[in-house]
């Protein structure tokens, strides 16, 4: 998968024609209807009765991402095919309680497995209920992060060499991964000092933080010129997300990205710091299960059942009393505080070969520029098991802090993905009774 197929699904119905085609083309108009809202999903017009249409439908839709509806049953082996066909190895599955749509689900799943080839049952009992319409648009944003992450196109900036994870980021999602160096990044940053982003920037920024008297104009016009730079890589070059070794160029130009990257991901791109491929990863992710990017974070103070999370950045969509201020370590122009609008959150980290993905549920307890002596964007959140083990089962120190309670919808990404899923609950109480 990559290219111009990236981020797109084909939904394909099955059915055979032992249930009556009349019962089939009822069901699929169901369905179709409640996919046709996703733009990145093409639903095949036709219900799907032989292995000539599937083959056929296969060499169409190629390097797309397979979301299946079994409408019967006696469709298992239409399953299987269409995988093979599309060299897919992993899919998501809709099934229903009516005309034996679950066993052969079941079927397919059971027997691609065998052969290496992951899937996901969805289930539904009365496929004309809209509660099956949930369900159906639960596998869809499923099968669209999927399909986005394998064969991303990511670029890492302001790097003269790649970090060590790449290849094992190319290696899991098949994934492309380019390196744009310090100096091609300044050159292109000189050349949007005044494009019509800068302007964008700026305006955004008034509107959502404001810009008091203590801020200064040209220095935003500089960090406008690090958006405008930053944005154009996404938009004429294709990347789906991208990543800034901000530290080298802080210190070098003497401001910080750090605004620049809030505002990028409050406009719906992702844009991660310190050039971290982990934590971009899982802003894609959380972009594709809850249309934001989330927060990167480090665990940064641990007491009783509290963890406590810093950063100097998030999108500003995610705050809300959000004011500008200096950089933590440097002292620099400028990083940013508010408080997160969201109080229920999923805490989220992968390792850096990129085979297992862990999360846990927590509650914010209080949010904004808590102490003096951490990154700007703070937080203080409960967690259900005591936080003094985090560090020892934490995957990284980068997190990546989505909004509400994703775990069952990362368990089932992290399936489809390849990845194991783990639950930090769970290792850390594995860590407590040792």
């Amino acid at each position: 998968m990559g290219g111009d197929s990236t981020g797109k699904v084909v939904a394909v119905q099955l059915a055979s024609k032992i249930h009556g085609e009349e019962y089939s083309r009822e069901l699929a108009a169901c369905f179709r209807n409640y996919l046709e809202k996703f733009k990145e999903i093409t639903v095949v017009p036709r219900v799907v009765t032989s292995f000539d249409e599937v083959k056929s439908i296969a060499h169409e839709f190629k390097g797309y991402y397979p979301l299946i509806i079994f409408l019967t049953g006696g469709t298992s082996k239409l399953a299987r095919a269409l995988l093979h066909y599309l060299e897919e190895d992993s899919a998501v599955f809709i099934a229903h309680s009516e005309h034996n749509s679950l066993p052969s689900a079941i079927s397919a799943r059971a027997r691609l497995e065998i052969e290496g080839i992951s899937s996901w049952i969805f289930t539904c009992h009365n496929p004309k209920d809209s509660r099956c319409g949930n369900v159906s648009e639960e596998a869809a944003r499923i099968a669209i992060a999927a399909s986005a992450i394998r064969g991303a196109k990511v670029c890492l900036v302001g790097l003269e060499e790649e970090p060590s994870e790449v290849e094992g980021f190319r290696r899991a999602f098949n994934a492309e991964v380019d390196i744009i160096s310090p100096d091609d990044f300044d050159s292109l940053v000189k050349s949007k000092t005044d494009s019509a982003d800068v302007s964008e920037f700026l305006d955004m920024l008034t509107a959502a933080v404001g810009i008091d008297a203590n801020a200064n104009r040209s220095i935003l016009k500089e960090i406008g010129a690090v958006y405008a730079a930053l944005k154009t890589l996404l938009t004429s070059e294709g990347y789906n997300a991208i990543a800034i070794n901000c530290f080298p160029y802080l210190i070098k130009h003497k401001v910080t990205p750090c605004l620049a990257l809030a505002a990028l991901n409050s406009r719906g791109y992702v844009a991660a710091c310190e050039a971290d491929l982990t934590a971009t990863f899982l802003m894609m992710v959380s972009k594709h299960l809850t249309g934001s990017s989330g927060w990167i974070a480090n665990p940064s103070g641990t007491e009783d059942y509290r963890l406590y999370l810093a950063h100097c950045t998030a999108p500003i969509d995610l705050l809300s009393n959000s004011r500008i201020l200096d950089h933590f370590e440097s002292g620099y122009p400028y990083g940013l505080t508010g408080q997160l609008r969201h109080n229920d959150i999923t805490v989220t980290s992968v390792d850096y070969e990129f085979t297992s993905l862990a999360a846990a549920k927590a509650k914010v307890l209080k949010s904004g520029l808590l102490s003096g002596t951490m990154c700007r964007t703070q937080a203080e959140v409960l967690l259900t098991f005591p936080a003094k083990v985090f560090p020892q089962v934490a995957l990284a120190n980068h997190h990546v802090i989505m909004p509400g309670d994703l775990r069952r919808y990362l368990k089932i990404l992290a399936h489809t993905l390849g990845l194991s899923y783990l639950d930090y609950e769970e290792l850390a109480r594995e860590v407590l009774t040792e």
